[in-house]
């Protein structure tokens, strides 16, 4: 009875809040903006990109691109909350997992460029927090009636677009880049939003897996959180073609701080 209460008391709660939970979140998500373009701390850059996601996707359910907007809500809203969780557990000297500590912390990476810490950002993101999301959604929702191909390929959608967008502005805002090296950065721009639909398959499956077979989940989720661990350290340290990719962007970093954020926000909508 007192479960059956307390779940009733929670549904009420998240139905009375939601009206509220996405301003809420921008609103939350900007001020961490705001606070690091203060401090101009490398580690605003993933900060302003999540928060155009979170504008774009958001914005993508209002408008029915997503086939299941319960999950798109339900990824949203925890995706914040495990973001500013491992910001606030950094700031206080608490353990979090190591994708997030490579992705917060400038003495893993000292001489990390602009483009690195966008991709130790994401990689932390998708591969430590999309995972939990998804195995607790799994959990609470069940596996039997989930499109887990018609759900990636949608959020992915969005992610491209995106990138090319950004890809873009970054292009069109740094005068050193010449023809020759538009041309080399859009062909890279093609390796990343691979990159990050393999990141989603594997995310994805993984937590589909450990939802279907609890017996497994210790295993899987170690397996998980070493991929994610995997590729912090080559974005740290990478290697051929990432390497190359990465100096191909390397005049970004010249750029004034308030620049590189600005190319990151999203577009005003109309």
């Amino acid at each position: 009875m007192l479960t059956n209460r307390l779940s009733i008391a929670q549904t009420t709660v998240e139905q009375t809040s939601k009206l509220t939970t996405r301003k809420l979140v921008v609103e939350k998500i900007d001020s961490v903006v705001q606070q690091g373009t203060t401090t101009q701390s490398p580690i605003t850059y993933f900060a302003a990109l999540y928060n155009t996601m979170l504008v774009e996707i958001q914005a993508a359910n209002t408008t029915g691109h997503f086939t299941d907007s319960v999950l798109i809500d339900y990824i949203q809203k925890n995706f914040t909350a495990y973001y500013l969780n491992a910001l606030t557990a950094y700031q206080n000297n608490d353990s979090i997992p190591y994708a997030w500590m490579a992705a917060l912390d400038t003495n893993y990476c000292k001489n990390c460029g602009y483009v690195q810490w966008l991709a130790l950002g994401t990689n932390a993101h998708i591969n430590n927090d999309l995972y939990f999301i998804l195995l607790d959604y799994f959990g609470k929702y069940g596996v039997t009636n989930h499109n887990a191909k018609k759900a990636q390929k949608e959020f992915f959608t969005i992610s491209a677009r995106e990138t090319d967008r950004i890809v873009k502005v970054f292009i069109k805002t740094d005068p050193k880049i010449n023809w020759l090296e538009g041309v080399l950065i859009n062909t890279g721009k093609n390796g990343v939003k691979q990159q990050m639909k393999k990141y989603l398959r594997i995310t994805w499956n993984n937590a589909l897996e450990a939802a279907t077979h609890p017996e497994k989940l210790a295993i899987i989720t170690q397996k998980q959180m070493a991929f994610a661990q995997k590729n912090a350290l080559q974005f740290i340290k990478p290697k051929f073609p990432i390497k190359t990719g990465f100096k191909m962007m390397k005049s970004l970093d010249n750029l004034p701080f308030a620049t590189k954020i600005s190319m990151l926000a999203p577009v005003p909508k109309k």
